[in-house]
């Protein structure tokens, strides 16, 4: 007494493998969304922006920094003040910063203030 699957469910074999083909194609969908999602949550515009500007920052300091430390005519005081810079820029956490603008920016009027 063998029985099919499909005698009980009255659901043909190709008819669940369609379904099963559609559960699939969703769910790789829904990850491909989920991960997405996730990057942009965890990996924002501003933070990479900010990351760019640091990383310019410092590598200005550094170029300072070799020139000012040279023995020959370089001022060992400024070396250390520059030196102290890189530290704190390599040390520095992102952050979201306002920019105030000055004059009447109203959000009513659709306009922003002179910089």
């Amino acid at each position: 007494m063998s029985h099919n699957v499909s005698t009980y469910t009255g659901i043909s074999t190709k008819g669940q493998y369609v379904k099963l083909i559609w559960l699939l194609t969703v769910s790789i969908l829904m990850l491909g969304v989920s991960v997405v999602w996730f990057y942009k949550e965890y990996n924002p515009e501003w933070k990479q922006h900010q990351r760019a500007v640091i990383k310019k920052k410092i590598s200005k300091a550094e170029e300072s920094f070799e020139f000012w430390s040279n023995p020959e005519w370089g001022d060992p005081k400024k070396a250390k003040e520059l030196e102290g810079k890189i530290k704190s820029l390599k040390g520095s956490k992102l952050k979201i910063k306002q920019i105030l603008l000055k004059g009447e920016g109203l959000w009513s009027n659709q306009e922003n203030g002179h910089r």
